[in-house]
């Protein structure tokens, strides 16, 4: 039982290594100024090149992996700073509608999801009511549900 300590040990000292050794500046990002919209791109550098945040960018929007473009990072954003749903199954999805705003709102791309009497003059795409993909999983549960209460209450309890 003496080979514990060692090993915990060498397991301490690898976790104490890792952290040292992390990345300290991150990988870039996209990022956003959330009283006006506007998205960069930022990379913080590394040691010897050390680029300071913008001013007012304090919101980040994710890494740029994350997204296909600047411009689908900064739609995203725009979306759900302005209270619109992100209708995006993958990053590489190629339909334009990716927001859906609540009722009486449209999407506009400098602005977000504003009301039908703000978005004259802007290049404004229709929302579309799209059922909600959680109501079918859910009626799917309910008939399992019912589906095994009755054959259970048919076929009764096997005895051993």
């Amino acid at each position: 039982m003496r080979w514990k300590k060692p090993v915990l040990a060498l397991f301490a000292l690898i976790f104490l290594a890792n952290i040292a050794f992390a990345q300290p500046f991150g990988p870039p990002l996209y990022i956003a100024n959330p009283s006006t919209l506007e998205c960069l791109y930022y990379f913080a550098g590394d040691e010897k090149h050390f680029n300071p945040r913008p001013e007012n960018y304090t919101d980040n929007i994710g890494y740029t992996t994350d997204f296909k473009s600047q411009e689908q990072a900064c739609l995203l954003y725009k979306c759900v700073k302005t209270n619109g749903r992100v209708w995006l199954q993958e990053k590489d999805d190629p339909n334009p509608d990716i927001c859906l705003c609540p009722n009486e709102f449209q999407f506009a791309n400098e602005t977000g999801c504003v009301s039908m009497q703000k978005a004259t003059g802007f290049a404004v795409k229709e929302s579309r009511n799209i059922s909600k993909p959680q109501n079918w999983i859910l009626v799917g549960i309910l008939a399992a549900l019912a589906l095994g209460v009755v054959s259970y209450l048919k076929l009764g309890r096997k005895r051993i």
